[in-house]
Protein backbone atom coordinates (compact mmCIF):
# COMPACT_ATOMS: atom_id res chain seq x y z
CA UNK A 1 0.00 0.00 0.00
CA UNK A 2 3.06 2.03 1.20
CA UNK A 3 4.57 1.52 -2.22
CA UNK A 4 1.95 2.06 -4.36
CA UNK A 5 1.70 5.31 -2.62
CA UNK A 6 5.02 6.29 -2.82
CA UNK A 7 5.15 5.40 -6.58
CA UNK A 8 1.69 7.73 -7.10
CA UNK A 9 3.58 10.39 -5.67
CA UNK A 10 7.16 9.71 -7.70
CA UNK A 11 4.55 9.81 -10.84
CA UNK A 12 2.68 13.40 -10.01
CA UNK A 13 6.24 14.96 -9.61
CA UNK A 14 7.22 13.32 -12.76
CA UNK A 15 4.06 15.03 -14.60
CA UNK A 16 4.50 17.94 -13.24
CA UNK A 17 8.10 18.28 -14.12
CA UNK A 18 7.48 17.12 -17.54
CA UNK A 19 4.40 19.99 -17.31
CA UNK A 20 7.19 22.44 -17.08
CA UNK A 21 9.25 21.06 -19.23
CA UNK A 22 6.49 21.01 -21.98
CA UNK A 23 5.66 24.95 -21.10
CA UNK A 24 9.03 26.22 -20.83
CA UNK A 25 8.46 28.70 -23.62
CA UNK A 26 4.75 29.58 -22.57
CA UNK A 27 6.08 30.46 -19.06
CA UNK A 28 8.97 32.33 -20.57
CA UNK A 29 6.92 34.41 -22.38
CA UNK A 30 4.53 34.93 -19.22
CA UNK A 31 7.85 36.14 -17.37
CA UNK A 32 9.11 38.41 -20.30
CA UNK A 33 5.46 39.84 -20.43
CA UNK A 34 5.37 40.29 -16.89
CA UNK A 35 8.75 42.16 -16.77
CA UNK A 36 7.65 44.65 -19.16
CA UNK A 37 4.87 45.51 -17.71
CA UNK A 38 7.27 46.29 -14.62
CA UNK A 39 9.54 48.52 -16.84
CA UNK A 40 6.90 50.36 -18.51
CA UNK A 41 5.12 50.97 -14.96
CA UNK A 42 8.60 52.70 -14.11
CA UNK A 43 9.01 54.33 -17.01
CA UNK A 44 5.04 55.92 -16.44
CA UNK A 45 6.07 57.08 -12.84
CA UNK A 46 9.05 58.96 -13.90
CA UNK A 47 7.10 60.81 -16.67
CA UNK A 48 3.65 60.99 -15.16
CA UNK A 49 3.99 60.99 -11.57
CA UNK A 50 6.98 61.74 -9.64
CA UNK A 51 8.36 64.62 -11.47
CA UNK A 52 9.11 67.96 -8.42
CA UNK A 53 10.01 70.91 -9.04
CA UNK A 54 12.72 72.55 -6.58
CA UNK A 55 12.24 75.84 -5.21
CA UNK A 56 15.30 77.69 -3.53
CA UNK A 57 15.03 81.17 -2.05
CA UNK A 58 18.38 83.08 -0.67
CA UNK A 59 17.26 84.39 3.62
CA UNK A 60 19.70 86.86 4.23
CA UNK A 61 20.53 88.79 7.36
CA UNK A 62 19.19 91.99 7.71
CA UNK A 63 21.34 95.33 7.45
CA UNK A 64 22.40 96.51 10.47
CA UNK A 65 20.92 99.91 9.92
CA UNK A 66 17.64 98.40 9.44
CA UNK A 67 17.77 97.29 13.38
CA UNK A 68 19.08 100.12 14.59
CA UNK A 69 16.24 101.10 16.90
CA UNK A 70 16.14 97.62 18.08
CA UNK A 71 19.53 96.93 18.89
CA UNK A 72 19.55 100.34 20.86
CA UNK A 73 16.07 99.06 22.95
CA UNK A 74 18.07 95.74 23.56
CA UNK A 75 21.42 97.51 24.65
CA UNK A 76 19.49 99.65 27.37
CA UNK A 77 17.75 96.68 28.96
CA UNK A 78 21.64 94.87 29.00
CA UNK A 79 20.75 92.53 26.33
CA UNK A 80 22.58 91.98 22.88
CA UNK A 81 20.91 91.49 19.62
CA UNK A 82 22.73 91.02 16.56
CA UNK A 83 21.11 90.85 13.00
CA UNK A 84 22.96 87.40 12.89
CA UNK A 85 21.21 86.04 15.54
CA UNK A 86 18.14 87.17 14.48
CA UNK A 87 19.01 85.77 11.17
CA UNK A 88 19.72 82.49 13.17
CA UNK A 89 16.41 82.03 15.44
CA UNK A 90 13.98 82.48 12.20
CA UNK A 91 15.59 79.89 10.61
CA UNK A 92 14.87 77.88 13.66
CA UNK A 93 11.59 79.22 13.46
CA UNK A 94 10.86 78.10 9.90
CA UNK A 95 12.48 74.30 10.19
CA UNK A 96 10.30 73.52 13.55
CA UNK A 97 8.28 72.88 10.98
CA UNK A 98 5.05 74.17 13.10
CA UNK A 99 4.20 76.84 10.42
CA UNK A 100 5.08 74.66 7.36
CA UNK A 101 2.77 72.17 8.71
CA UNK A 102 -0.11 74.62 9.22
CA UNK A 103 0.52 75.70 5.47
CA UNK A 104 0.65 72.80 4.00
CA UNK A 105 -2.32 71.23 5.38
CA UNK A 106 -4.85 71.66 2.85
CA UNK A 107 -2.69 70.13 0.17
CA UNK A 108 -1.67 66.85 1.91
CA UNK A 109 -3.88 64.34 2.62
CA UNK A 110 -4.68 62.87 5.92
CA UNK A 111 -3.42 59.38 4.81
CA UNK A 112 -0.09 60.97 3.03
CA UNK A 113 3.12 59.70 4.93
CA UNK A 114 4.88 62.99 4.27
CA UNK A 115 8.94 63.45 5.50
CA UNK A 116 9.23 67.43 6.08
CA UNK A 117 12.73 67.80 6.77
CA UNK A 118 12.74 65.96 2.87
CA UNK A 119 10.56 68.42 1.61
CA UNK A 120 11.91 71.39 3.21
CA UNK A 121 15.48 71.71 4.30
CA UNK A 122 18.40 74.60 4.85
CA UNK A 123 22.06 74.70 3.88
CA UNK A 124 24.42 77.22 3.38
CA UNK A 125 24.79 79.00 0.03
CA UNK A 126 27.89 78.07 -1.40
CA UNK A 127 28.89 81.82 -1.58
CA UNK A 128 27.84 82.17 2.11
CA UNK A 129 30.34 81.73 4.36
CA UNK A 130 29.57 78.90 6.73
CA UNK A 131 31.47 80.49 10.29
CA UNK A 132 28.28 82.46 11.70
CA UNK A 133 30.89 84.68 13.53
CA UNK A 134 32.19 86.33 11.07
CA UNK A 135 31.37 89.29 9.08
CA UNK A 136 31.19 87.89 5.69
CA UNK A 137 28.84 85.25 6.66
CA UNK A 138 25.08 86.48 5.07
CA UNK A 139 22.52 83.30 5.03
CA UNK A 140 21.19 80.72 4.10
CA UNK A 141 19.24 78.88 1.30
CA UNK A 142 15.62 77.58 1.62
CA UNK A 143 15.00 74.35 -0.36
CA UNK A 144 11.68 73.61 -0.82
CA UNK A 145 10.57 70.57 -3.33
CA UNK A 146 7.06 70.19 -4.63
CA UNK A 147 5.00 68.93 -7.46
CA UNK A 148 2.21 71.71 -8.12
CA UNK A 149 3.83 75.36 -8.83
CA UNK A 150 0.96 77.67 -7.32
CA UNK A 151 0.59 75.09 -4.45
CA UNK A 152 4.42 75.28 -3.55
CA UNK A 153 4.23 79.72 -3.86
CA UNK A 154 1.15 79.88 -1.93
CA UNK A 155 2.65 77.33 1.44
CA UNK A 156 6.46 79.09 0.66
CA UNK A 157 5.00 82.35 1.42
CA UNK A 158 2.70 81.54 4.08
CA UNK A 159 5.54 79.76 6.15
CA UNK A 160 7.85 82.41 5.72
CA UNK A 161 5.44 84.86 6.57
CA UNK A 162 3.96 82.86 10.20
CA UNK A 163 7.87 82.31 10.89
CA UNK A 164 8.77 85.92 10.67
CA UNK A 165 5.79 87.00 12.60
CA UNK A 166 6.21 84.59 15.10
CA UNK A 167 10.05 85.81 15.38
CA UNK A 168 8.85 89.11 15.86
CA UNK A 169 6.69 88.58 18.67
CA UNK A 170 8.92 86.19 20.59
CA UNK A 171 11.20 89.24 20.06
CA UNK A 172 9.42 92.37 21.53
CA UNK A 173 8.36 89.49 24.10
CA UNK A 174 11.88 89.12 25.49
CA UNK A 175 12.40 92.88 25.24
CA UNK A 176 9.39 93.04 27.27
CA UNK A 177 10.53 90.24 30.12
CA UNK A 178 13.68 92.27 30.09
CA UNK A 179 12.17 95.38 30.93
CA UNK A 180 9.68 94.02 33.42
CA UNK A 181 12.66 91.87 35.26
CA UNK A 182 15.37 95.47 34.38
CA UNK A 183 12.23 97.06 37.17
CA UNK A 184 11.79 94.33 39.32
CA UNK A 185 15.51 94.44 40.13
CA UNK A 186 15.30 98.73 40.21
CA UNK A 187 12.75 98.43 42.44
CA UNK A 188 14.02 95.89 44.90
CA UNK A 189 17.25 97.29 45.25
CA UNK A 190 15.50 100.42 46.23
CA UNK A 191 13.51 98.70 49.04
CA UNK A 192 16.35 97.12 50.19
CA UNK A 193 18.15 100.59 50.96
CA UNK A 194 15.11 101.98 52.22
CA UNK A 195 15.06 99.42 55.12
CA UNK A 196 18.54 99.97 54.93
CA UNK A 197 18.18 103.55 55.69
CA UNK A 198 15.42 103.36 58.15
CA UNK A 199 17.80 101.21 59.84
CA UNK A 200 20.50 104.48 60.14
CA UNK A 201 18.05 106.88 60.56
CA UNK A 202 16.82 105.13 63.30
CA UNK A 203 20.43 105.11 65.07
CA UNK A 204 20.94 108.74 63.92
CA UNK A 205 18.01 109.42 65.92
CA UNK A 206 18.97 107.97 69.39
CA UNK A 207 22.34 109.61 69.03
CA UNK A 208 20.54 112.65 68.49
CA UNK A 209 22.35 113.32 65.18
CA UNK A 210 20.33 115.74 63.18
CA UNK A 211 23.01 116.96 60.79
CA UNK A 212 26.67 116.45 59.65
CA UNK A 213 29.50 117.82 61.03
CA UNK A 214 33.23 117.62 61.71
CA UNK A 215 32.35 116.38 64.97
CA UNK A 216 30.47 113.26 63.90
CA UNK A 217 32.47 112.46 61.31
CA UNK A 218 35.42 112.37 63.69
CA UNK A 219 36.47 108.36 63.85
CA UNK A 220 36.84 108.66 59.54
CA UNK A 221 39.83 110.63 60.80
CA UNK A 222 41.37 107.57 63.01
CA UNK A 223 43.29 105.49 60.11
CA UNK A 224 43.20 102.41 62.37
CA UNK A 225 39.33 102.59 62.38
CA UNK A 226 39.22 103.34 58.89
CA UNK A 227 41.24 100.88 57.75
CA UNK A 228 39.37 97.87 59.96
CA UNK A 229 36.13 99.68 58.90
CA UNK A 230 36.35 100.18 55.15
CA UNK A 231 34.31 97.50 54.44
CA UNK A 232 31.65 98.42 56.38
CA UNK A 233 31.30 102.49 55.97
CA UNK A 234 28.08 102.38 54.22
CA UNK A 235 27.45 101.25 58.11
CA UNK A 236 28.28 104.83 59.23
CA UNK A 237 25.38 106.62 57.29
CA UNK A 238 23.88 107.37 60.30
CA UNK A 239 26.47 110.13 60.46
CA UNK A 240 25.15 112.23 57.95
CA UNK A 241 22.23 112.72 60.54
CA UNK A 242 18.80 112.06 59.67
CA UNK A 243 17.77 115.09 58.32
CA UNK A 244 19.71 114.00 55.18
CA UNK A 245 18.86 110.60 55.73
CA UNK A 246 15.22 111.46 55.96
CA UNK A 247 15.61 113.91 52.19
CA UNK A 248 17.07 110.41 50.55
CA UNK A 249 14.29 108.25 52.06
CA UNK A 250 11.67 110.47 50.30
CA UNK A 251 13.10 110.59 47.23
CA UNK A 252 13.37 107.21 47.04
CA UNK A 253 9.73 106.88 47.81
CA UNK A 254 8.40 109.77 45.23
CA UNK A 255 10.77 107.84 42.80
CA UNK A 256 8.67 107.50 39.38
CA UNK A 257 11.33 105.44 37.07
CA UNK A 258 10.80 107.46 34.22
CA UNK A 259 12.91 106.02 32.32
CA UNK A 260 11.81 102.68 32.15
CA UNK A 261 8.59 104.20 31.21
CA UNK A 262 10.55 105.79 28.72
CA UNK A 263 11.87 102.47 27.30
CA UNK A 264 8.35 100.82 27.66
CA UNK A 265 7.29 103.76 25.02
CA UNK A 266 9.69 103.15 22.97
CA UNK A 267 8.88 99.15 22.99
CA UNK A 268 4.83 99.96 21.44
CA UNK A 269 6.47 102.71 19.09
CA UNK A 270 8.68 100.37 17.94
CA UNK A 271 5.75 97.58 17.62
CA UNK A 272 4.01 99.57 15.38
CA UNK A 273 6.92 100.42 12.84
CA UNK A 274 7.94 97.77 9.77
CA UNK A 275 10.79 95.89 10.70
CA UNK A 276 12.79 94.55 8.23
CA UNK A 277 14.29 91.58 10.60
CA UNK A 278 15.73 89.01 7.76
CA UNK A 279 16.46 89.51 4.21
CA UNK A 280 14.61 87.40 1.58
CA UNK A 281 12.71 88.67 -1.99
CA UNK A 282 9.77 86.13 -2.98
CA UNK A 283 10.28 87.46 -6.69
CA UNK A 284 14.05 85.85 -6.89
CA UNK A 285 13.12 82.61 -5.58
CA UNK A 286 14.76 79.91 -8.67
CA UNK A 287 13.22 77.03 -9.76
CA UNK A 288 14.40 73.69 -11.14
CA UNK A 289 12.76 70.58 -12.00
CA UNK A 290 13.75 67.21 -10.95
CA UNK A 291 12.22 63.72 -11.03
CA UNK A 292 12.19 61.68 -7.68
CA UNK A 293 14.28 58.65 -7.42
CA UNK A 294 12.32 55.47 -8.44
CA UNK A 295 13.35 52.45 -7.05
CA UNK A 296 13.61 50.29 -10.71
CA UNK A 297 15.16 46.98 -8.20
CA UNK A 298 11.68 47.06 -6.29
CA UNK A 299 9.35 47.73 -9.10
CA UNK A 300 11.15 44.59 -11.29
CA UNK A 301 10.90 42.25 -8.45
CA UNK A 302 7.55 43.15 -8.13
CA UNK A 303 6.90 42.05 -11.86
CA UNK A 304 9.03 38.88 -11.58
CA UNK A 305 7.43 37.70 -8.75
CA UNK A 306 4.09 38.34 -10.54
CA UNK A 307 4.92 36.15 -13.38
CA UNK A 308 6.01 33.54 -11.47
CA UNK A 309 2.57 33.29 -9.38
CA UNK A 310 0.79 33.52 -12.92
CA UNK A 311 3.24 30.55 -14.32
CA UNK A 312 2.68 28.28 -11.09
CA UNK A 313 -0.98 29.11 -12.04
CA UNK A 314 -1.04 28.19 -15.33
CA UNK A 315 1.26 24.85 -14.76
CA UNK A 316 -1.11 23.14 -12.35
CA UNK A 317 -4.42 24.30 -14.35
CA UNK A 318 -2.56 22.51 -17.67
CA UNK A 319 -1.25 19.78 -14.87
CA UNK A 320 -4.77 18.99 -13.72
CA UNK A 321 -6.18 18.92 -17.11
CA UNK A 322 -3.39 16.63 -18.25
CA UNK A 323 -3.88 13.93 -15.29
Amino acid sequence: MKKNSLKNHEIDIFELSKTVWDNRFKIFIILIISLLIGIGGNHYKKINKDILNLYSLSIKKSKDQELTDLKNLSDSLGSKITVTAILQKFIEEVMDFDEFLIASKDYIKPDESVSFSKILSIDLSNSYNDNLSTSSFLGYKLNFEWDNDSEAKQILVRTLDQSLENLRNSIFKELENNLALTAKNEKDQDLKKLVFLEEQRSIAKKLDIEEYSEFNNMPYSNSLFNKNLSKNVNDLTYLRGYKSIDIQINQIKKRKYSHLFKIENQIKNLKGKKIKLVDYNMNLVEKNSLIKSINLTKDLFIAISIGLLFSFIYVIIVFNLRV
